[in-house]
């Protein structure tokens, strides 16, 4: 759960300076909410060599929209990929730690959950696509 924006591990993460990369933030909300040239954008890539400030941009991003949830009741569910951190760099565990966020905002959703891992309790050894398929 340290991979969530939100978590007590990334409170010190870096996130973007006021007024600073405004034009991507902003490319960021119109992707999410499927406006603008983004409108049919599935996925977006992030791409750029380390340490240009990708991880300060989608920590801003992500925050905001966790602010903008609570009033829209949106479920936003994160992961931050971490390669110091063992249990962040294994793609293992997105499709589990984001199902758990989307169950905190959506009761209803952990009997989902709940159900899938009674029917097949192997659930967590599947591929990512089988996972994302029947948790998410």
């Amino acid at each position: 759960l340290s991979a969530v924006s939100n978590a007590e591990e990334r409170a010190y993460a870096p996130r973007c300076l006021h007024e600073t990369r405004t034009r991507v933030l902003e490319d960021l909300k119109e992707w999410s909410a499927t406006e603008g040239q983004w409108k049919d954008a599935k996925l977006l890539i992030l791409p750029g060599p380390a340490g240009h400030g990708k991880t300060a941009i989608m920590q801003s991003f992500s925050e905001v929209l966790l602010r903008q949830s609570r009033e829209a009741r949106v479920v936003v569910a994160t992961f931050f990929f971490k390669a110091a951190i063992p249990a962040q760099s294994q793609p293992m565990a997105l499709v589990t730690t984001l199902a758990y966020q989307v169950a905190e905002h959506w009761p209803s959703f952990w009997d989902n959950i709940v159900s899938v891992v009674h029917e097949n309790m192997r659930i967590f050894s599947t591929s990512l696509e089988h996972q994302m398929d029947h948790l998410l």
